[in-house]
């Protein structure tokens, strides 16, 4: 399993760079009162970025709260048996 992660990841930076390299046109681009225009290359670089770094956050924010919520394993200790008590009479 471990394998088709690395094998993905790999294959996703192959093709985001391919992406980055072939698109270098000025696009405009409009964030509320702003307005710059920039490679598109570059657009494609940080939106690619962006998304790997939120996936990463929410992957690491996933597995700590499954490990908060399991109870750590204790290694069980033998318990030496008691001899049976006799009742008072």
């Amino acid at each position: 399993m471990q394998k088709i992660r690395w094998i993905l990841l790999l294959l996703t930076i192959v093709l985001a760079s391919a992406l980055v390299w072939q698109n270098h046109t000025l696009v405009p681009v409009s964030l509320l009162w702003m307005e710059h225009r920039i490679p598109l290359s570059v657009l494609a670089a940080c939106t690619t970025a962006a998304g790997f770094l939120a996936g990463s956050l929410m992957t690491a924010s996933m597995l700590r709260s499954r490990s908060k919520g399991k109870p750590k394993k204790q290694k069980s200790k033998p318990v030496a048996e008691k001899a049976p008590s006799t009742p008072l009479q």
